[in-house]
């Protein structure tokens, strides 16, 4: 999940460029650790949570690895 977008800008207007993490971080509270936001053409998924993260790249590194 993640907010809502618009067709070719995604979210890039929603995002304060100057602090973006603070943007992130609001989202976090909404829709979780892990969260999906488009900007522009391009994809981005949001961790929120250092255990989720370590969890991702670390302990489940080997699943992708070779992609």
């Amino acid at each position: 999940p993640g907010p809502p977008s618009l067709p070719l800008l995604g979210n890039a207007l929603a995002v304060d460029v100057s602090k973006p993490w603070v943007t992130y971080k609001a989202w976090g509270s909404q829709y979780g650790n892990l969260f999906y936001t488009r900007l522009f053409s391009q994809d981005n998924i949001i961790i929120n949570s250092e255990e989720v993260a370590r969890d991702l790249l670390e302990n489940r590194s080997y699943n992708y690895s070779d992609r």
